[in-house]
């Protein structure tokens, strides 16, 4: 489970361009009576423009006109829902593409608005040349339900030779169902559904892989207090390793607990907070949550030994709730104001929300959402957590031992209006979105064979045009970015349906993005559309969000080539260089002037925002140098923008503290 957390927030709806890693302008830290608020939601229609009585749904396979300036594909609706909550954290693998033309696709389905009694895993394929189920939406008996029982949160692979399997959990005895389709004929279909009840599990991962590609590598969690469950060695929801070397019909590894996954670093693990890759006998697992260290594990001999490594330390584990954030220990959290805005004693740590990949090499490559959290009552079983925390974080294993994750992507600057980052995070009685800690999160990843990968994630749409009802918050978009380099560099976020032109709904909210891992000549994605921010499933409220208007599940191919920008501008300025790169404390900026000139000088984060200014100041011709103060930047990537008379010129700067 999610653990519970209070929403530090104002009354004001915009994040400002100083609240980049914060909120919008908080003044001093909480008083007691602040806490522990139980939000009361705003009463409004949930149609964006009133004079419209329904929301166009695009038919199942739509004909979107060609641009110029577009090369990716048009969205194919596969699948509808109303249970439009995919994921409590990290996105499912829920999309295989199979290298030969054929794919599956899997989403969690229910037809009732609430209780939501019929909920299962549904199930899609495509054979080639079109999706084979593509059913009558005036008749939900016609979407093809993989169990006959309630389940959810389910994990799609394929088993080599024998056909698709999905792991999922059955609510109603909090054990794992698997489910195995004998058929790899994608017109054909022989499933085999049975509980587990030796794997009393909920909200599971599930790859396969193994020598012969027949080992199903399973990690999930034991049912939590919260849902009636029991203590598991000490960890109040244990995340455990099990494995089948036999496609799935009998388990050989049943609840093993990862080393150092115990109560001796972690007090529980949330629903699916985690996430595993496979490649051949190797496997990657990578978990964390608001009150624990982001931590990673390996086996390179399919599941036998596992060796562990920290990817970003947490100072107060396990969490037990009985310490401050207090860092100069005087006893209280203070507030200090950072970039302009007022912030409390906090520790930086991550959304919960993961997403991990081996590359050619068998490197494990690391993304999630950026987090920070605050404690400043003791025993109240809450912690403060930063809505307006944007960063999307990055890690690889051939990073050095104490060098920390680093910011590659989150919610852009879109708008041109650098003065203010002008995204709502807020319902209008200052209510939080109830999914996602951040304004970024949700990463999905996949590879092609010359080893590029490519990251999706769901980030809030900047403008003012796209803050819902004009009050907020704003819509939800998907963004892809990708790396060449093994991940030394990224392009720069790119929104994949933000353009109106080839057919994109720029109105509605995007979320859970899946992306299969195999990327071929294309990327392939599968995500929920619907026109609400937020989530009916986790808001339980009709007058703000609408539960009984369907979510569209939508799969989209993109060339993989398709244009991209980088963060790099050919510099027109003589020796331009900055060192140390990366730097912790400070970094020197070198150029050279042929004549004298006026030199301004100013360094800017990776959405836009100016975080440190020189003043504009006349100079002699010859070598110059200097001094930029790193010190209090956070952690992350920024651009040093120089402008000398009419020319300019700009060096990307790493900072790692």
């Amino acid at each position: 489970m999610k653990h519970s957390f209070y929403a530090i927030v104002t009354a004001a709806a915009l994040v400002t361009s100083g609240g980049l890693f914060a909120q919008s302008k908080l003044i001093g830290k909480p008083s007691a009576a602040q806490k522990n608020v139980k939000f009361k939601r705003p009463l409004h229609n949930h149609l964006r423009n009133l004079e419209l009585p329904f929301y166009p749904i695009q038919p199942s396979n739509p004909t979107v006109a060609s641009t110029t300036n577009r090369s990716f594909g048009p969205e194919v609706r596969i699948g509808q829902t109303l249970y439009d909550l995919q994921t409590n954290n990290s996105v499912n693998y829920r999309l295989e593409n199979f290298g030969d033309g054929t794919l599956s696709a899997l989403w969690t389905f229910s037809n009732q608005a609430t209780a939501y009694s019929d909920r299962g895993m549904a199930y899609e394929q495509f054979d080639g040349t079109a999706w084979t189920k593509l059913p009558d939406w005036n008749d939900a008996a016609n979407i093809f339900r993989v169990e006959d029982v309630r389940t959810g949160f389910g994990s799609l692979a394929r088993v080599s030779n024998v056909g698709d399997i999905v792991v999922s959990h059955q609510t109603a005895i909090d054990a794992l169902q698997i489910s195995r389709n004998t058929s790899i004929n994608p017109a054909g279909e022989n499933w085999i559904t049975t509980p587990n009840t030796d794997m009393p599990l909920v909200w599971p991962r599930m790859r396969t892989g193994g020598p012969d590609g027949k080992t199903v590598h399973v990690i999930g969690v034991t049912p939590p207090t919260a849902l009636a469950g029991t203590i598991f060695n000490g960890v109040d929801g244990c995340l455990t390793y099990n494995r089948s070397t036999d496609g799935g019909a009998t388990f050989d590894k049943l609840m093993v607990q990862l080393p150092g996954g115990d109560s001796t670093l972690f007090r529980s693990f949330g629903g699916d907070s985690y996430a595993m890759d496979v490649k051949g006998s190797t496997i990657a697992i990578v978990t964390g949550d608001n009150t624990s260290r982001v931590n990673m594990w390996k086996s390179t001999d399919n599941g036998e030994t596992w060796t562990s490594r920290t990817v970003l330390p947490f100072q107060y584990e396990p969490w037990t709730d009985s310490v401050l954030t207090d860092f100069n220990n005087d006893g209280l959290v203070d507030s200090f104001l950072v970039n302009g805005v007022y912030e409390l004693e906090r520790v930086e740590t991550n959304d919960g929300s993961f997403a991990i990949i081996l590359d050619n090499n068998d490197n494990a490559h690391v993304f999630y959402g950026l987090g920070y959290m605050s404690n400043d009552i003791v025993a109240d079983a809450l912690t403060s957590y930063y809505p307006g925390t944007n960063g999307i974080m990055y890690w690889n294993e051939t990073f050095a031992a104490d060098s920390l994750p680093q910011v590659i992507g989150g919610a852009i600057e879109a708008d041109g209006d650098t003065t203010a980052f002008n995204v709502s995070i807020y319902f209008s009685d200052a209510a939080t979105v109830p999914y996602g800690a951040g304004m970024a999160g949700y990463p999905s990843v996949g590879i092609d064979a010359n080893g590029t990968l490519y990251l999706s994630y769901a980030a809030y749409r900047e403008g003012l045009d796209y803050v819902y009802l004009g009050t907020g918050p704003s819509y939800k978009h998907i963004y892809l970015q990708k790396s060449t380099d093994g991940g030394a560099t990224w392009t720069d976020p790119m929104d994949v349906v933000g353009d109106e032109l080839a057919g994109f709904d720029q109105f509605a909210e995007y979320q859970y993005c899946s992306m299969a891992k195999n990327v071929d000549n294309n990327i392939h994605i599968l995500y929920q559309r619907d026109y609400t921010p937020g989530s009916a499933v986790t808001i339980a409220d009709a007058a703000i969000h609408p539960q009984d208007i369907p979510n569209d599940i939508i799969y989209m191919s993109i060339d993989k080539n398709y244009e991209v920008s980088t963060n790099d501008v050919k510099s027109e300025i003589q020796g331009l260089a900055l060192m140390p790169n990366p730097s912790n404390e400070s970094a020197t900026l070198k150029f050279e002037l042929n004549n004298n000139e006026t030199v301004s000088i100013g360094v800017v984060n990776m959405l836009g925002q100016r975080v440190l200014n020189l003043n504009s100041a006349k100079a002699a011709a010859g070598q110059h140098s200097v001094s930029l103060n790193t010190n209090e930047l956070p952690s992350g990537i920024y651009l040093v923008n120089v402008t000398i008379g009419n020319k300019s010129g700009n060096v990307k700067m790493i900072v790692k503290h």
